[in-house]
């Protein structure tokens, strides 16, 4: 569901969306709400605003409030067919530089958040990337930690769905997951997959690669700005509750990705009162 109010059903990166979050039959409330109380506003506005009160909802004490930040006047597309190819699949860190950082001209810091959960009947990966559900709906800087601090083996190898798994999954009811875009974030999984992140015997139960331990990048790679990035958003010495640096850059981030390609573009006002 782009900020241009236009969403391609028919490919394969948006399957689970249409007949959950919205649909046309009176099953959807995202849909219902907008068509009975705010169809006067574009879909691309109003889907922006709806995940605005999302992340707020979903923040650590409702931190990241981005009203402010907030600005409307979004027209909807008539056709964005194709546009699901501009979506990072999972495959590695060659599709973050390409669709990310050179043709939406985001920064490395501007380009790696994630929750909720895989789905293997939608996207093939199957898991959550926080160690619980509960984890996942919270909106913090656990992602990272995640990727820095657990073991974490390759999955699916040879598939098109490869992806990482925690080694938790045998003390865990469902399975922790990170995708190879998540990961390059710290190893350069482009060079070293299928890897382990760390060697030890609990990479792998059975023992197949837990001698191949992932890459990390040299200090002269132009990836290194994501490394920096992760450490700006652990906030300091693990572990602690400090999610002002990674709050700070999705805000950031966030503005860039929504208004991208928009003009005219309209702050709110600060009161609906009538002014001569």
């Amino acid at each position: 569901m782009g900020s241009d109010g236009c969403m391609d059903w028919t490919h394969e990166v948006n399957r689970g969306l249409w007949g959950s979050i919205w649909c046309d039959d009176g099953r959807c409330e995202l849909t219902n709400v907008y068509n009975q109380k705010y169809s006067h506003i574009s879909k691309a506005d109003f889907w922006i605003a709806s995940a605005n009160a999302v992340i707020r909802q979903l923040s650590v004490d409702n931190e990241l409030d981005l009203m402010n930040t907030f600005v409307w006047g979004r027209e909807d597309a008539d056709s964005c067919v194709g546009q699901g190819d501009r979506i990072p699949t999972g495959s590695g860190c060659r599709e973050v530089q390409d669709i990310l950082l050179d043709a939406m001209d985001l920064e490395w810091r501007d380009a790696a958040w994630r929750n909720g959960k895989g789905h293997p009947e939608f996207s093939g990966h199957d898991g959550y990337w926080m160690p619980t559900s509960a984890d996942a709906l919270v909106f913090d800087k656990q992602y990272y930690e995640e990727i820095v601090r657990r073991t974490w083996r390759p999955r699916n190898v040879g598939a098109k769905e490869e992806d990482f798994i925690a080694s938790t999954e045998m003390t865990h009811d469902q399975p922790q997951l990170m995708l190879k875009t998540d990961m390059c974030f710290w190893y350069d999984t482009d060079v070293s997959y299928p890897c382990c992140s760390k060697r030890n015997n609990r990479c792998d139960f059975e023992d197949t690669y837990s001698t191949n331990q992932c890459s990390r990048y040299q200090r002269n790679d132009p990836e290194m700005e994501a490394v920096w990035s992760v450490v700006e958003y652990l906030g300091g010495p693990p572990f602690n509750t400090n999610n002002a640096p990674f709050y700070k850059g999705f805000a950031r981030a966030w503005w860039k990705a929504t208004t991208n390609g928009h003009d005219n573009l309209r702050a709110l006002r600060d009161d609906c009162g009538w002014r001569e």
